[in-house]
C-alpha cells in the first residue's frame, strides 16, 4: 500500500493513553513519571517505518511525547515506542506488537526499556476514530470537548475533594522541607506543580481514589479526611496510612 493510501486510511485516528494504578501487582517496581505518558495522542500525516506517528501536544509546560513504530535495526527491536521525539535516546515505554495488525499500537503488554524490562502493568492504549458525523461539529465545538471523555473520578464526594485542592498552597514535604504547590485542572485531570526554593519546579499528575469519606493520594499511603476539609477549607492535613500520627499540612495561599 502506498504511503498516501495509508494516510487516507488512518486519518482522524487518535490514541488515548491511560494508566490504572489498581492493576499493579505487589511486587511491581515503582515507576516514576508514567503519568506523563497519559493523555490523547493524535495521528500525524507523517509515517515512520511504514506506520503512522501519534503525537501528544505539549501542554502546561509538559514536554510533548510521540508514539511511533520502529522496525528492527541497529539493536533496537521492532515494536511501538513512547519517546520525546523519534530517534530520541529517552525511551519511556515499549511494546513489541508482534503479529496481528501492526498499523496501530497494542492495547497492553508495555514494558520499560531498561535492563530487566519491568512490566508497566496498567498502561493502556485505546485506539479511537472520530466519526464522520462529528467532523462538522468540530467547527463549533472546542476540540478538547470532543477529544476527551468524562473522567469518572470527578463525581459526588470526589468532586468536593477536587474543588478543595485547586489553587496555590504553602506547606512541607514528608521530610519537613518547605515547598509551594499549585494544583490545576487540565482536561478533567489534576496536576500539581511543586516548587522548592533554589530548584526548578516539577509537575505531577495527582491520582486520587475515594473510599468511604477519605481521599487517598497517589499509591494510597497518604489520606485526606473530607470532613476535615469541610470544617477547615483553608487547611489540608495529609495523614499517613502507614506511620501512626505522621502528617503534613498545606496552608491556603490563594491564586497568583
Amino acid at each position: 500500500m502506498a504511503d498516501s493510501e495509508v494516510e487516507r486510511k488512518h486519518a482522524k485516528r487518535t490514541a488515548r493513553v491511560s494508566f490504572d494504578w489498581t492493576a499493579r501487582a505487589p511486587n511491581d517496581l515503582q515507576i516514576d513519571g508514567v503519568e506523563l505518558l497519559t493523555g490523547l495522542y493524535v495521528a500525524q500525516r507523517r509515517l515512520h517505518h511504514g506506520q503512522q506517528v501519534f503525537r501528544k501536544a505539549a501542554k502546561g509546560g509538559l514536554q510533548a511525547k510521540v508514539l511511533f513504530y520502529w522496525k528492527e535495526r541497529s539493536c533496537s527491536p521492532s515494536g511501538w515506542w513512547f519517546c520525546d521525539e523519534i530517534g530520541s535516546h529517552s525511551a519511556y515505554a515499549f511494546a513489541r506488537g508482534e503479529g496481528g495488525d501492526l498499523s496501530e499500537p497494542p492495547e497492553d503488554g508495555w514494558v520499560v526499556p531498561v535492563q530487566g524490562q519491568p512490566v508497566l502493568r496498567g498502561l493502556c492504549v485505546k485506539m479511537q476514530r472520530v466519526p464522520r458525523a462529528n467532523r462538522v461539529a468540530s467547527k463549533t465545538t472546542p476540540r478538547w470537548q470532543q477529544a476527551w471523555d468524562r473522567n469518572r473520578i470527578w463525581s459526588g464526594s470526589d468532586n468536593r475533594f477536587k474543588k478543595a485542592l485547586l489553587g496555590h498552597w504553602r506547606g512541607t514535604n514528608r521530610m519537613g522541607v518547605p515547598q509551594t504547590y499549585e494544583v490545576v485542572e487540565e482536561r478533567r485531570q489534576l496536576w500539581c506543580k511543586i516548587a522548592i526554593k533554589g530548584q526548578a519546579p516539577s509537575w505531577r499528575r495527582i491520582s486520587i481514589s475515594i473510599r468511604r469519606n477519605k481521599a487517598y493520594f497517589g499509591t494510597g499511603d497518604m489520606s485526606l479526611d473530607l470532613d476535615d476539609v469541610k470544617k477547615q477549607p483553608k487547611k489540608l492535613v495529609w495523614r499517613s496510612e502507614r506511620t501512626w500520627k505522621k502528617a503534613f499540612t498545606w496552608s491556603w495561599a490563594g491564586w497568583s
